[in-house]
Parts: structure tokens; sequence; C-alpha cells
């Protein structure tokens, strides 16, 4: 078993997050925990490996995905229900797995849930596809960012070493910042940042 996850594997995960539970699929030995997952956020076990992922969804063009988004921008995301339940699905799988690592991915809006269940020490490890940023944010060593080159929400994403840029292949904005860009890598390994020893989390 490779030791790091595929771009495509990624994109597998994030896109997941966008579906009803019933259209999703395993994915690399990861099975969907239909007791935790809701419209927001997919839980995936791998109880061979102690391992899971939480794939957490970005926008749906809902006025109240959209008030996140302002929130957002004003810096009160967390005082959020949109923070609040995928915190508690954080918690409740944490509870369900105790001893499991975990690896939070998430998408645009989501990359902000990713980056606050980060500082509360509710995961492991995060991967962020195009997260919504802020020029104030900063970035933990075991925080990774794939983004677009024509991506806009992710602009003030601060580029560390293990971070991956994609070369845009439709010079359209919208296009440029769906979860399918990660599929451009194929069955490239990411990486990750900083210690290697880090990233032995697919093992």
């Amino acid at each position: 078993m490779d030791k790091q996850l595929t771009g495509n594997q990624i994109s597998k995960f994030s896109s997941s997050s966008y579906k009803k539970n019933r259209d999703i699929d395993d994915i690399n030995g990861y099975v969907l925990d239909k007791g935790l997952s809701t419209s927001e956020a997919k839980v995936f076990v791998n109880k061979e490996k102690g391992k899971v992922v939480i794939a957490n969804r970005g926008t749906n063009p809902t006025l109240k995905d959209w008030t996140n988004n302002l929130a957002l921008l004003l810096g009160q995301y967390k005082n959020t229900k949109r923070y609040d339940n995928a915190r508690q699905i954080q918690v409740k799988a944490k509870d369900k797995y105790p001893s499991f690592e975990f690896l939070n991915v998430g998408h645009s809006q989501s990359g902000r849930i990713t980056k606050l269940l980060n500082e509360e020490g509710l995961t492991d490890k995060i991967v962020n596809i195009n997260p919504a940023s802020l020029p104030s944010d900063k970035k933990k060593e075991n925080e990774t960012t794939i983004r677009s080159s024509d991506d806009i929400v992710s602009t003030f994403d601060k580029f560390k070493k293990g971070d991956i840029l994609i070369d845009s292949k439709t010079g359209n904005p919208l296009l440029e910042h769906k979860t399918d860009i990660v599929s451009r890598l194929g069955d490239e390994k990411v990486q990750g940042s900083g210690h290697h020893s880090k990233w032995n989390w697919f093992n």
C-alpha cells in the first residue's frame, strides 16, 4: 500500500462531500460511516489501518451557505452553525474511533472548517483544495494546500513547502475552483509538507 494519498484519491474524497450517502463508494479501503456522515461532512473509516478521513463540503448555492461565507470574510466563522455542526461530527467521530488517526480534507469554504478544527487539535492533518483564505491566515506544519493557478478564492493562501500549485487548463476561475482539479495529479503521491514521517499516514 502506498504511504501517501494520490491526487486521484484526494479528489474522490473531496468530491464525495457533495454527494448523497447512498451514492458514495468505498475509496481505497476506506468505508463511509453512514451513521456519522451528513450532507456537510463524510466520514470514511479504515478499521484495519486505524485511520479516518473526513471530507468537509464547500459552499452549496443556498442563502445560509453564502451567509457563512460572509462570516468567514468578517473573521466570525467560528461562530457559525456550519462550523458548530462540523465540530460536533468531528468530536463524535473521535469518540467513536478514539485510537484512530484523523485526516480532514476541505474544499473552498470548508478549508476554513479544517483550519479551525486543526487549531483546536481535533485532527492530525489537513489537506485543503482551493481553500477560502484571508490575508491574515497562518499555516501550520501539518497543513497542505492544493490549488489551481487560476483559482481566485484561495488567492491569499500562503504557499509553503509541500503545497501544490496546479497549472490551469481552462482559464476559467469557476471551473478551476472545483474539486476535480486534483485529479490532474493522477496517481502522483501528495507528499505533504515538513517532515516526511508525518506522511507515512496511509501505510
